[in-house]
C-alpha cells in the first residue's frame, strides 16, 4: 500500500468492513462478494474504501463499535478520533464525534458491549473511561454573516448575538433569543 508501518487492523462485527491503520494513514475497506464465472462459489474482495485525512501522528490502534457504525483510531498525538465506516462520494471518511484529547499518547481503545462507553489506555498505563452522549451535542445552529460575539443572560435562559465593527462584519440587527430553542424572545433591535 506504499504507506508506512502497519500498526493495527480490526474487522467490523458483521465481518463486512475492515479498518486498517498505518503510522500515517487510516483506511476503511468494505468487503463485497464477487461471484465467480461458475456462480457456485463466491470470493470476497475489498472493493470500496474510504480514507481519513492525513494527520501528522503515529496511529497506534483501531477499534469498531459493537454496532459497527463508528471506527475509533488512537494516535500518538494524544487524540482518539472517530470516523464513520460508510462509503462517501469522495471516498473521504467523515468524523462522527469530537476527538478526545488525553494527557499522554493513546495506545489502545475499546468500546463497551452496549456501545455507551469507550475505554482508553494511555502510554503511561492510565485508563480513561468516556461516556458517549445520548444525543447530538448541538441543539440548533444559527447562520449569521461575519464574526459575531455572544452574550448570555445571567440566568442562562437567553442569549444575544452582536456584531463587531472590524473584519467585515455584516450583522446589523439582533434580538434576544431563547437559549434552549434559538427562537426569538424579544423585539428586533437595529442599533
Amino acid at each position: 500500500n506504499a504507506q508506512d508501518y502497519l500498526t493495527a487492523f480490526t474487522v467490523s462485527p458483521d465481518g463486512k468492513t475492515v479498518a486498517v491503520v498505518w503510522v500515517n494513514a487510516v483506511r476503511i475497506f468494505t468487503i463485497v462478494p464477487d461471484a465467480t464465472a461458475s456462480g457456485e462459489t463466491q470470493k470476497r474482495r475489498g472493493e470500496i474504501f474510504v480514507s481519513t485525512p492525513n494527520v501528522d501522528t503515529w496511529n497506534e490502534h483501531v477499534a469498531f463499535s459493537p454496532r459497527g457504525d463508528v471506527v475509533a483510531v488512537a494516535g500518538g498525538d494524544t487524540f482518539v478520533r472517530f470516523w464513520s465506516p460508510h462509503e462517501t462520494g469522495d471516498l473521504a471518511a467523515r468524523p462522527v464525534h469530537h476527538p478526545l484529547r488525553h494527557p499522554t499518547m493513546v495506545i489502545r481503545v475499546a468500546f463497551s458491549p452496549d456501545n455507551s462507553r469507550l475505554g482508553v489506555v494511555q502510554w503511561d498505563g492510565t485508563l480513561c473511561v468516556w461516556r458517549f452522549p445520548s444525543a447530538p451535542p448541538e441543539d440548533f445552529r444559527l447562520a449569521k454573516p461575519g464574526p459575531t460575539r455572544v452574550a448570555l443572560s445571567p440566568d442562562g435562559r437567553h442569549f444575544l448575538l452582536n456584531g463587531v465593527s472590524y473584519r467585515g462584519c455584516e450583522l446589523v440587527e439582533t434580538r434576544a433569543l431563547d437559549a434552549a430553542t434559538g427562537q426569538p424572545a424579544g423585539p428586533l433591535l437595529r442599533p
